[in-house]
């Protein structure tokens, strides 16, 4: 990122997970030097704060759910403990049916 970001005038800001490997002197160096600031999401609170996992997947997975559950009612589904490939096309078009 640093290479569009250093281009841009005034203050940015990068948001970063807690991942290790983004947090170091080298890193928090060339955010000073370039203007950016860097911070540091809550531990395990990534759920929480990222937009699509709230906004879009939260939902999708609600409804996913949902059609797995009338699946698994049916006597097709109650027959097996796992989802059978020739079956998911259709599921997934009832999902895609659903968030429309």
């Amino acid at each position: 990122m640093l290479p569009r970001l250093k281009n841009i005038p005034g203050k940015k800001v990068v948001i970063g997970d807690n991942l290790s490997s983004h947090i170091n002197v080298t890193v928090l160096d060339l955010c000073r030097k370039h203007d950016i600031q860097f911070v540091c999401l809550p531990p395990n609170s990534t759920h929480v704060t990222q937009p699509l996992d709230v906004a879009l997947f939260a939902s999708l997975k609600r409804a996913w759910k949902e059609i797995l559950t009338q699946y698994k009612e049916t006597h097709i589904g109650s027959r097996s403990n796992v989802l059978e490939k020739q079956h998911f096309p259709t599921l997934l078009r009832s999902l895609m049916e659903k968030i429309r």
